[in-house]
Formats: structure tokens, C-alpha cells, sequence
């Protein structure tokens, strides 16, 4: 029985360490050609029900962001483009960011507070 609880936990200890491992590595790689990474950041105090990002060619959404929660929104966009994201929190209320200006290879972070985003633009 020691064995088994042993192995579980080495292998519940392997998948946090290669989760982590793997998000570090995923978000400090270059991005293919012609692709914009925009991290969004959930630093309100309630979770997000639905997050939105618009950009002038589509929009992405992402259910689901809890409070402390980011994620990597990864789109082609092989030339000029701007984009902004709508978050809805659970609580009914709606935060949306300016837009801004992005182009392939550019990284964004926004980060949602309980009334408004903010966007560090074009880190890259």
C-alpha cells in the first residue's frame, strides 16, 4: 500500500514539475511567423465567466478564468492588426480593454482588475 501511495505521489509530484516546466518554456519561445501571443491575467477578485479577445481578423474565447488564472491567447496575424478583450465576470458585470495595436511576432499581457483591463502592449 506504501508503494502505490508512494508512486502516486511521484507521479502527481512528475506532472506538476513538467506543467510548470512546459508553461515556462511555452510562453518564452519565439512565436511562429505570422502569430501574436496575448497573455490574459485574471487579478480581479471574482472568476470570469467568459473572456473575449477581438481582433480585426476573428475573436477567440476562453470559458472559464478564475480569480489568479492566466492564459495564452495564440492567433495569426501575418500583418498589421489591433485587438481588445472583453472579460464577463461571473457576477454579471462586463470589463473591456482599450484596443491596441499588435502585428505578428508581438506578445501582449492584459491584465483584468474588477473594473478595468490593462494591456502592456507589444512585448516582444
Amino acid at each position: 500500500m506504501k508503494k502505490v501511495i508512494l508512486g502516486v505521489f511521484a507521479c502527481i509530484s512528475f506532472g506538476l514539475v513538467a506543467s510548470i516546466f512546459l508553461s515556462n518554456r511555452l510562453s518564452s519561445e519565439s512565436l511562429p511567423e505570422g502569430y501574436v501571443c496575448v497573455i490574459v491575467k485574471n487579478q480581479s477578485k471574482r472568476p470570469i465567466k467568459l473572456l473575449t479577445l477581438k481582433h480585426e481578423r476573428g475573436s477567440i474565447e476562453v470559458k472559464g478564468l478564475a480569480q489568479g488564472e492566466q492564459t495564452n491567447v495564440i492567433f495569426k496575424s501575418p500583418g498589421e492588426n489591433a485587438y481588445y478583450v472583453i472579460a464577463k465576470l461571473e457576477s454579471g458585470s462586463t470589463v473591456t480593454s482599450r484596443e491596441e495595436y499588435i502585428e505578428g511576432g508581438y506578445r501582449g499581457i492584459g491584465n483584468i482588475f474588477n473594473d478595468t483591463i490593462k494591456i502592456k502592449p507589444n512585448d516582444y
